[in-house]
C-alpha cells in the first residue's frame, strides 16, 4: 500500500519513504512507527498503543520510543517545538496533523518528479517484514573472530514475518544454504557459538502477555531508570514482579536497578532468577537476562559477547550500548569503551548515563585533567541523580591529586546535602573521610572510618568497593605498624576478588601482599602473589596496575639483596608513572631508587631521589608516606656525615607523627634519634 502524506510518499510494500528531495532512509522501527500513524490517521494514539503496534518485541523503553519519534520528525523536516506533521498531545499521545491519501499502484501523477517507485534501485532501508543483506554479513566464521567489531545491522524480525516476506525459490535456496553452512560451521564438535552468530540463530517466540497494570508499571520504571531515579523505579518493578512472578524481563530490569543502587547481592540473586526463567522467552529477553547474570558474577568477557549481540540487533536501545561499554571497561578495553560512549552520544544525543560512564573511564585511565573537567561540568547541574555521583567522582580525583583542602570541603557539602541518591553515599563518604584522616588526622580516627566504610560496603553487597577499601585499609595499617592485621585484610580481599572475578582489585591486593611479605621473615614467599598478578596483567594496557607490579617486584628484589634487579624494576616503574603523571607512583619509585643507591654507597643519588619523593608526597598530602620519605632523607644525611641535618629531619618527623598519633613512625624517628646521640 502507498500513501501520500503532505509532500511524502510512504510505500509499505517496498519499505520506502520518498519526498521532493529523494528517499529518506529510516530504521525499520522508525518506518513502522510512521506507518502506524499513517494507517490510523487522524486518530490520536497513546504511547502504549504505538509501542504495541510498531514494535514486535515484548517490551520497549519509553526512551527508545521517544528517540524514534525524534528521528521521524527530523526525517520529515518537522519539529516538536513547531509541529507541522506530527502533533504531540501532552499526556495523551501522538497523531498526524496532515491529510493522508491512498495512492493507486499505477498512479504516477503523485510521485515526486525525481522518484520512480517501480524502477528505482533496491531499497537500502528494509521493509519492516523483510530480512536485509547486511544482517548476513554480521556472522563471522569460526576462523574469523570479529568479537571486537561493533556494527549497526538491521534488526532481524520474527521468523513468521521473515517467512511471509520471502520471495523466489532462488533467494530461499541461497538463504537456506547459507544458514546450513552457519549451522555446520558453528555447531560442529568443539566449536563455540559467538554472540553475533547467536543473533542469526535466534528464533524469537511470541512474547508472553503481561497484565496491563504490570506492563504499565514496567514502562513507568523504564522512564524512571532513564532519568536515573533508581529508588522509585525499584518500587514499581518490585510491585510489577509481585503481579508477574518469574517474568524474566521484570527480573532483568530489577537486577539492573539493584546494581545501580549498590545492592550487588540482590542484583546477583535477581539476575540468576531471571536467567532461570528464560526458557521459552523471546531471544532478546533471554540474552539480556543471561548477560545480566554474567555481569553480576563478574564474567565480563561473556557479558560483553552477549551484549554486543544485543546491541548489534537493537542499536537504538541505548541501555545495551551502555552495558557493553561498561563490560569493556571492566575487561580492560577502555579505548573501545570510550569510542562506544562517544558514538552513543553522537547517535542518540546527550544523556547523563553517558556522561557518568565517560567520567568513570577517564578516571580509570588516569586522565585526571579530563575527569576533573567533566566532573566539574556535571556538578554544576541541578539534577541530584547526576550531581551527587559526579561529586563523588570529583572527590576521588581531588584526593588522587592531593588537593586535600578542596576535597575536605566537598565531603562536608556531600554530608550536609539533602539529596541522597542511593545507599552507597554514606559508605563512599566514610571511605573519603578515612582517606583524609589518613593524611591529616589521628591514626585511630582513620582506622575507625575505614572499618565503618568496610561495614557499609559489606551490608550493601558492593563487592568491588569492599575489596578496594580492604586494600586501602591494609596499606594504612602497614604505615601505622599493624602488619599482621594488614595481611589478614589482604588475604580476605584476595579471596573475595578471586571468587567474584574482580581482576583489577585482585592485582592490587596481590601486589600489596607481596610488599608486606617482602619485609617479613621469609621474603621469598612474596614471589607467589607476584606470579599470579603477572598472569592477570599480561597484555594489559592499564599503566597503574603495571606501575604497582613493577614497584612490588622492586621491593622484593631489594629485600633479597638483588640491587641490580631492584633498580631495573624501580626505573621501569618511574618511567611508566612519569608517562601517565601518576604522582604517587613517581614518589614510590624515587624512594625505592634512593634505598638502592644508599646500599650501594652512591649517596648523592640516594639524597636526590629521597628529596624528590618528599616533595611529591608533600604536594599530594600523603602524610604517612611523607614522613617515611623524610626518615629516608635522615638515613642518607647520616651516611653523608651530616648528623645535624639528620637530627632536624628526625625531630620534625617525631613531632608530626606524635601530633597525628602515628605511633610506629614516631617510634622509628625516636629510635633513630637515640642512635644518632650515640654517634
Amino acid at each position: 500500500m502507498r500513501y501520500k502524506v503532505s509532500r511524502w510518499i510512504l510505500d509499505t510494500v517496498s519499505g520506502r519513504l520518498i519526498g521532493p528531495d529523494g528517499e529518506a532512509h529510516l530504521r525499520p522501527q522508525t518506518f513502522r512507527l510512521f506507518q502506524v500513524l499513517v494507517e490510523h490517521a487522524p486518530e490520536l494514539l497513546s504511547v502504549d498503543e504505538l509501542i504495541d503496534r510498531a514494535w514486535d518485541v515484548e517490551h520497549v523503553s519509553v526512551g527508545t520510543f521517544r528517540q524514534a519519534v525524534s528521528e521521524l520528525r527530523q526525517a520529515l523536516g518537522d519539529s516538536a517545538a513547531a509541529p507541522q506533521i506530527i502533533a504531540t498531545v501532552p499526556r495523551r499521545g501522538y497523531r498526524l496533523m496532515v491529510p493522508v491519501e491512498r495512492v493507486p499502484p499505477q498512479d504516477s501523477s503523485v510521485q515526486p518528479a525525481d522518484a520512480d517507485l517501480e524502477t528505482s534501485p533496491k531499497p537500502t532501508c528494509p521493509a519492516p517484514h523483510t530480512v536485509s543483506a547486511p544482517v548476513l554479513a554480521l556472522a563471522p566464521t569460526p576462523e574469523d573472530d570479529r568479537s571486537d567489531l561493533v556494527v549497526e545491522p538491521a534488526p532481524i524480525q520474527p521468523f513468521r514475518q521473515r517467512t511471509a516476506a520471502a520471495v523466489g525459490l532462488g533467494a530461499a535456496a541461497i538463504l537456506a544454504g547459507f544458514s546450513l553452512w552457519l549451522f555446520v560451521g558453528t555447531h560442529a564438535p568443539g566449536t563455540k557459538t559467538t554472540g553475533a552468530q547467536a543473533t542469526l540463530h535466534a528464533q524469537p517466540s511470541p512474547p508472553p502477555e503481561l497484565r496491563p497494570q504490570a506492563s504499565r508499571l514496567l514502562r513507568e520504571a523504564e522512564d524512571l531508570i532513564a532519568r536515573l531515579d533508581f529508588e522509585t523505579a525499584r518500587g514499581k518493578l518490585e510491585a510489577a514482579g509481585e503481579m508477574e512472578p518469574g517474568n524474566p524481563l521484570i527480573l532483568d530490569r530489577l537486577s539492573q536497578v539493584y546494581s545501580h543502587l549498590g545492592l550487588d547481592s540482590l542484583a546477583a540473586e535477581t539476575a540468576r532468577r531471571a536467567a532461570r526463567h528464560v526458557s521459552g522467552a523471546p531471544w532478546e529477553t533471554a540474552r539480556s537476562a543471561e548477560a545480566r547474570a554474567a555481569e553480576t558474577r563478574g564474567d565480563w568477557t561473556e557479558a560483553a559477547e552477549l551484549l554486543q549481540a544485543l546491541w548489534q540487533r537493537r542499536p537504538e536501545e541505548r541501555e545495551y550500548g551502555l552495558r557493553l561499554a561498561r563490560a569493556w571497561i571492566e575487561s580492560g578495553r577502555t579505548d573501545a569503551a570510550l569510542d562506544l560512549i562517544r558514538r552513543l552520544r553522537r547517535d542518540s544525543g546527550p544523556h547523563p548515563s553517558l556522561d557518568l560512564l565517560e567520567l568513570h573511564v577517564l578516571a580509570a585511565t588516569n586522565d585526571l585533567d579530563g575527569a576533573e573537567a567533566l566532573a566539574r561540568r556535571l556538578v554544576s547541574g541541578e539534577d541530584a541523580a547526576v550531581t551527587v555521583p559526579a561529586r563523588l567522582r570529583l572527590l576521588t580525583v581531588l584526593l588522587r591529586r592531593g588537593l586535600m583542602g578542596e576535597a575536605e570541603r566537598l565531603v562536608d557539602e556531600l554530608e550536609s546535602a539533602d539529596a541522597q541518591t542511593n545507599g552507597l553515599q554514606p559508605a563512599e563518604l566514610a571511605r573519603s573521610r578515612a582517606f583524609l584522616a589518613e593524611r591529616h588526622g589521628p591514626a585511630d580516627e582513620g582506622r575507625n572510618l575505614y572499618r565503618r566504610a568496610e561495614t557499609l560496603f559489606q551490608v550493601h553487597g558492593d563487592r568491588d568497593a569492599l575489596v578496594s577499601v580492604l586494600n586501602r585499609q591494609a596499606l594504612f595499617l602497614v604505615q601505622i605498624g599493624d602488619r599482621d592485621e594488614a595481611r589478614r585484610l589482604l588475604v580476605r580481599g584476595i579471596d573475595a576478588a578471586r571468587r567474584h572475578g574482580l581482576e583489577r582489585r585482585l592485582v592490587v591486593s596481590l601486589c600489596l601482599l607481596a610488599q608486606i611479605d617482602a619485609t617479613g621473615p621469609n621474603p621469598q614467599q612474596a614471589w607467589e602473589p607476584l606470579r599470579e598478578a603477572q598472569a592477570l596483567i599480561h597484555g594489559s594496557q592499564e599503566p597503574r596496575r603495571q606501575i604497582l607490579w613493577h614497584r612490588s617486584r622492586g621491593d622484593v628484589f631489594l629485600a633479597v639483596g638483588d640491587l641490580d634487579a631492584a633498580e631495573l624494576e624501580y626505573e621501569e616503574c618511574l618511567s611508566l608513572a612519569e608517562r601517565v603523571e601518576d604522582g604517587a607512583g613517581i614518589a614510590y619509585s624515587r624512594l625505592g631508587l634512593s634505598a638502592v643507591h644508599l646500599r650501594r654507597g652512591d649517596l648523592d643519588a640516594a639524597y636526590r631521589n629521597a628529596r624528590a619523593a618528599v616533595e611529591v608526597f608533600a604536594r599530594l598530602g600523603r602524610t604517612p608516606d611523607l614522613l617515611t620519605a623524610r626518615l629516608q632523607v635522615a638515613d642518607v644525611e647520616v651516611a653523608r656525615g651530616r648528623p645535624r641535618a639528620a637530627q632536624a629531619e628526625l625531630v620534625a618527623v617525631f613531632d608530626q607523627a606524635t601530633d597525628l598519633s602515628l605511633q610506629v613512625l614516631g617510634a622509628r624517628a625516636k629510635d633513630r634519634l637515640e642512635r644518632l646521640k650515640n654517634l
